[in-house]
């Protein structure tokens, strides 16, 4: 999958870009775009936030507004968008878990019935030295996480479940 996602205008006002990549390792999806997933589709995630983000608790933990006109997930080749704002956050040794964390809970995507959860989490805290995103640019592969929770929620026993592949966390300035 290629993304030209980010231009000038998402350039302009970010500075940070994460990428998440995965596969469908669990698919029951009765209408909508995705509606056709398969296992072992390939699945990307990607965004940007600004380099400066509101410090929850000092040293700790961090929260970063996503740009909503640069967030993108795709599985295979189709795409969706969000409905409603996204929250990134951010925690180092918090109280000793190191984390990256979408919020709210459940994001309304564009596509009808369609949400996501995201959040990775490292219990022994060892992932990254800050909850700052310009402090922790790099690759960081799934099995540094103990827990990826990367979900497509649809109601009941309906919806998608992505394993993670790996995380990407990119200045756009060093793109």
């Amino acid at each position: 999958m290629t993304v030209a996602l980010l231009g000038a205008g998402v350039a302009a006002r970010a500075d940070m870009y994460i990428q998440v990549n995965g596969t469908v390792s669990f698919a029951s999806v009765p209408f909508g775009v995705w509606a056709n997933v398969q296992l072992g589709d390939p699945a990307l995630m990607v965004f940007a936030v600004p380099d400066q983000g509101s410090s929850i608790d000092p040293d700790h933990y961090m929260g970063y507004s996503v740009i909503a006109d640069s967030f993108g997930m795709w599985i295979g080749d189709v795409a969706v968008g969000p409905r409603t704002p996204i929250d990134l956050f951010l925690a180092n040794d918090y109280p000793r878990a190191d984390s990256l964390v979408m919020g709210p809970d459940f994001i309304a995507l564009g596509e009808p019935f369609y949400g996501l959860t995201f959040e990775l989490h490292d219990s022994t805290g060892t992932v990254w030295d800050s909850p700052s995103l310009p402090c922790i640019p790099g690759t960081y592969p799934a099995d540094a996480f103990d827990d990826k929770e990367w979900t497509v929620p649809m109601g009941g026993q309906n919806g998608i479940v992505l394993s993670v592949t790996k995380l990407i966390v990119t200045q756009l300035n060093n793109l």
